[in-house]
């Protein structure tokens, strides 16, 4: 059986191609339909109307995927009362509101005038209808077309508006808070507390995005060596360092490994470092099995490492395993940090081995 990350990242890429499949399909039609009549102005105002029908419904659909800002009484667990500080700075909530009047009053105009809206989409399909073409199909190839778009459009712009926008908002509201909490500590006189809060406030917004491009600038650019192997440390480290903001849930862990990109899997594996609530065993035995990069592994091995005292039997033995695997089928060299980090996670499966084996190293001291 595939395991479960595996499955995931599969269906995630049927999801694109379903966004990729549908379209070329519609407009397979078009020009089959254009072919049969024999007029190439019907193939030209056939993609008119199926543009225009997808930037309606994508219009729709990105007003229905608008996310909704969380309510700092209400939606935020533990969320701390309001001081005056934080009164003063707000997230500009005007598209979230803008999207819930029109949402609410397309809802209700619509369900209040459906014989209305029936008669008025039937009067466009005849409007639209002679330009497609004479013949008794004509109307019928009309409706299906601006429906089809339609539906495809709302469906397509919905699924990107949740998928981006939504983690893009939430980064921006993380380094309001903590720009706001930089002037709470610049009127309080602490400067350098202020100073780093402001560095925190720039790394939110910068690494979310940024990072995982430069990992993969940093192979492409530098030759192999200690050099490129510390500036792509650099990388993990600040992905490590990013897991303590709380930006991340293990949700968006597993669709950032799932992309597929060197640097996402990579950034994903350096946040399963700092945080390991969000670790994934799955992803991390795929990883150690599969690696796109020595480099790759090593990250997956000390996610493993640092994610085993929180593991249950089976993902302790799931971790386990697959080490001694990879040790007994020579996929690790016999020196450098991998293989360091390959007998901790053996030696910790037997106890007091694992503080021996700790003491005598000073680069798992390090690791650890």
């Amino acid at each position: 059986m595939a395991p479960n990350g595996i499955r995931s990242s599969g269906n995630r890429r049927i999801h694109w191609l379903a966004l990729i499949v549908a379209p070329a399909f519609g407009i397979a039609v078009t020009l089959m339909h254009a072919t049969g009549v024999r007029d190439i102005s019907v193939l030209a105002l056939s993609l008119m109307v199926a543009a225009a029908s997808t930037l309606v419904g994508g219009l729709l659909g990105f007003l229905f995927g608008v996310p909704r800002a969380a309510n700092d009484n209400s939606d935020r667990d533990g969320a701390s009362p309001p001081s005056p500080t934080r009164a003063r700075y707000r997230a500009n909530t005007n598209l979230e509101q803008i999207s819930d009047w029109l949402t609410k009053i397309l809802v209700g105009v619509g369900l209040i005038q459906l014989a209305s809206l029936r008669r008025v989409g039937g009067d466009l399909v005849e409007a639209v209808s002679p330009a497609l073409g004479t013949g008794p199909a004509s109307k019928v190839y009309a409706a299906a077309l601006m429906i089809y778009f339609s539906i495809l459009g709302f469906l397509a712009a919905w699924l990107l508006t949740r998928l981006y926008l939504a983690p893009a908002l939430s980064d921006t509201e993380r380094a309001l808070e903590v720009l706001v909490a930089a002037e709470s500590e610049q009127n309080a006189g602490n400067q350098e507390q202020a100073r780093q809060l402001r560095q925190e406030a720039v790394r939110i917004l910068a690494e979310a995005q940024h990072l995982p491009r430069r990992y993969e600038s940093l192979r492409q650019q530098l030759a192999p060596g200690s050099s490129r192997t510390l500036e792509m440390e650099s990388v993990v480290s600040a992905a490590r360092r990013s897991a303590d903001s709380g930006l991340w849930t293990a949700d968006q862990i597993r669709d950032m490994y799932d992309e597929g990109t060197d640097g996402e899997r990579v950034f994903a594996l350096g946040i399963m470092q700092g945080n390991t609530q969000v670790a994934d065993t799955d992803r991390i035995v795929d990883a150690l099995l599969r690696p796109r990069s020595s480099f790759e592994q090593l990250q997956a091995l000390m996610a493993a490492y640092k994610a085993l005292p929180g593991l249950d039997v089976d993902g302790r033995t799931k971790i386990v395993g697959t080490t001694r695997t990879l040790l007994d089928e020579e996929r690790i060299t016999p020196t450098g940090q991998r293989m360091i980090v390959a007998r901790l996670i053996i030696d910790s499966s037997d106890g007091p081995r694992q503080s021996k084996t700790a003491d005598n190293s000073g680069e798992s001291r390090r690791i650890g």
